[in-house]
């Protein structure tokens, strides 16, 4: 206050030029002070902040810290900003950590490591998957990279393998095939790998491994045989040797009929003891200087190092075949297993040990048809081999370009042969003329194009049936389900989606299953086929009579319908055993409260058993062949047999 009064008493004492001169001094002087004051508290701290911000983003250290003063709200940001950075750095050594982890890992390990982005369409191969290939230049990251080196023999199994796990018919991705090393030559690979999925269910990415299986041991660890390494090893001697010397070879493959169902119904257990004293009575069937070795699983591959004439082979095939049929008592269950033997009389002619075993294999496919269950290898069945294979190829063709259509056979009332419903039956209409199921179901099987084909014939059975319960007499049609249709997990939502979509009420359709098909996993099959049962839809046991407990599953299945076999029934009055069985099976329905068709009616003595054993439905050429319900519209009660 006094300097203020001091100030005004100066001022008033100077002239006003002097004074305005002073006054603008003073709020020079003034703002000045005020500028630095600012700038030293605000501005100063905020830039300081700015640039601690900046180095940070532009050098990536999260280590860093930022200086954080001034105001409260300046020191609160800055506090803000370093939490944040404390989090950051956090993570990013707890990454470090885990990308060391994962390259230490993929350097220590023997495999090759593949991550094939399917959208992107390229591939990401490690230096361990080169390595193994003999590369040290990277090339290009794509699928063909791999697939350009897979031997021409292997190609087409690999990628139908492929194709089926992408397609969600397999859990994995798992195959044994010859892959080209940069020293030109062929080495066995397994590879492995599991599709990442998105929400609808689509393929987006796939990653798996490579393994040089010639890094493996050379015996099997069950049953301590040579494995499939070895053989080949031994094999290639003998090639060798043979060449030189002007001796002979032979070669056999050995299959187990049916062995899953042993691991099915008893175990793994009880399957890994049969496969190894299976081996060591292999291994006394043949002489000292022979080869037994393991494949897996219950193939065996048998190397006759010296024999004389094709008499050789076939005296010591006849001693295997003697030891393989004996029981084996296993814990107290009593097994006999056979074999279908596939045999190269001389591998002479071969320059490559895998050629001979490759055909030794296609051998004992073809003794699976044979009724002696062995067969020697001939040219043939390499054609018939490729022909299968030209099928596949044809059936995904086929499937796209929609190929296939459906007959249905009627099913009758033995009482007035009345029409009660239908079978709906698969045909492709091939380029070069129809193919019945026969031709081309096995490989849809094999293949898993069994699939996409059995829902197709599903939906449009229901569709077709719907149009005719519009139209005419309501009845069911039956459709067969095989095996792996039955393992879906989405089966029942997928039958549920064709009901309301076709708009068929659920109990006009009938599911025909196979004992076969539910003897792999019994409970799983079981509560698919409740909660088809649930739905509405009814079971029917077709084939019955030719499995091998169908009497222990019948009471447990909810079943509506028993079909008899036509084999049973082609032997009706000419064999007293058929007509025992089926007598007995339909004694057993009824007291059961099930429906029971007999199949393969094609003679009026065969009909008039049937009516005399009160078996109520039958269908056969006596009654209709398969024909179009187009065609079947006009047909009258008394015509069916005319057709």
């Amino acid at each position: 206050m006094v300097a203020l009064l001091l100030l005004g008493r100066i001022l008033s004492a100077l002239s006003f030029d002097m004074a305005m001169a002073m006054g603008l001094a003073v709020v020079i002087v003034a703002f000045t002070l005020f500028h630095r004051f600012v700038r030293k508290q605000l501005f100063l701290p905020l830039e300081i902040l700015h640039q601690g911000v900046q180095f940070i983003t532009r050098t990536g250290d999260v280590s860093k810290r930022v200086i954080a003063q001034g105001p409260v709200e300046y020191r609160e940001l800055g506090e803000s900003i370093n939490k944040m950075l404390d989090a950051l750095e956090v993570v990013k050594n707890d990454l470090g950590e885990s990308q060391g982890r994962y390259a230490l890992a993929a350097a220590g390990a023997n495999d090759g490591l593949w991550d094939w982005n399917l959208e992107r369409k390229t591939v990401y191969y490690s230096p361990r998957w080169y390595g193994l290939l003999g590369q040290t230049v990277k090339q290009e990251d794509t699928l063909d990279q791999w697939l350009s080196r897979v031997h021409p023999d292997d190609r087409e199994r690999v990628e139908s393998h492929l194709h089926s796990h992408l397609e969600g018919h397999s859990r994995y991705f798992e195959t044994e095939h010859r892959v080209l090393h940069q020293d030109g030559h062929y080495k066995l690979m397994l590879m492995r790998g599991k599709a990442i999925r998105n929400d609808f269910d689509q393929p987006i990415r796939m990653a798996g491994s490579l393994t040089d299986m010639s890094q493996r041991g050379l015996f099997d660890t069950l049953t301590s045989l040579p494995n499939r390494h070895l053989l080949l090893d031994r094999l290639g001697h003998a090639l060798r040797r043979n060449s030189r010397e002007n001796r002979r070879s032979a070669l056999m493959m050995i299959d187990i009929h049916k062995f899953s169902l042993i691991n099915d119904s008893l175990g793994h257990y009880i399957g890994d003891q049969v496969i190894t004293e299976l081996s060591h009575r292999l291994q006394h069937s043949v002489r000292s200087g022979d080869t037994v070795a393991h494949l897996g699983g219950d193939s065996f591959a048998v190397l006759l190092e010296t024999v004389a004439s094709e008499s050789d082979v076939m005296m010591i095939l006849e001693r295997m075949r003697g030891q393989i049929a004996l029981p084996f008592d296993m814990q107290g269950h009593h097994i006999t297993v056979s074999a279908h033997i596939g045999i190269v009389g001389d591998i002479g002619i071969y320059t490559h040990a895998d050629e001979a075993l490759r055909n030794a294999e296609i051998a004992m496919y073809d003794a699976r048809t044979t009724t002696q269950g062995y067969a020697f290898f001939d040219t043939s069945m390499l054609s018939n081999i490729m022909s299968r294979r030209e099928i596949e190829s044809e059936l995904r063709i086929a499937l796209q370009e929609q190929e296939f259509f459906l007959l249905f056979q009627p099913i009758v009332s033995l009482n007035d042969e009345s029409i009660q419903g239908f079978e709906a039956l698969v045909r492709w209409q091939h380029p070069q003329g129809v193919k019945s199921p026969a031709q081309f179901i096995p490989v849809a099987e094999e293949t898993g194009l069994i699939i996409p084909l059995g829902e197709w014939v599903l939906r449009e059975a229901c569709k077709q049936l719907a149009l005719w319960n519009k139209k005419n007499k309501e009845g069911f049609v039956s459709v067969n389900l095989s095996a792996k249709q039955l393992s879906q997990i989405d089966l029942v939502k997928q039958v549920k989606s064709i009901l309301q979509e076709t708009g068929l009420d659920a109990k006009f359709l009938k599911l025909e299953i196979t004992e076969s098909s539910i003897i792999k996993d019994p409970k799983a099959a079981l509560a698919t086929l409740e909660q088809l049962n649930q739905l509405g839809v009814q079971i029917c046991m077709d084939d019955f009579g030719t499995g091998y407990s169908s009497l222990s599953y019948l009471h447990t299945l909810p079943l509506s319908t028993i079909k008899i076999d036509r084999s049973f029934i082609s032997r009706l009055g000419n064999d007293q055993s058929s007509l025992a069985i089926v007598r007995a099976v339909t004694e057993l329905a009824r007291h059961m409260n099930l429906d029971v068709v007999s199949e393969g009616v094609e003679l009026q003595e065969q009909a008039e058993f049937l009516k005399g054993l009160e078996c109520p439905y039958a269908q056969g050429y006596l009654f209709a062949r398969p024909m179009t319900l187009e065609a079947m519209k006009d047909l009258q009660v008394n015509d069916l047999q005319k057709v």
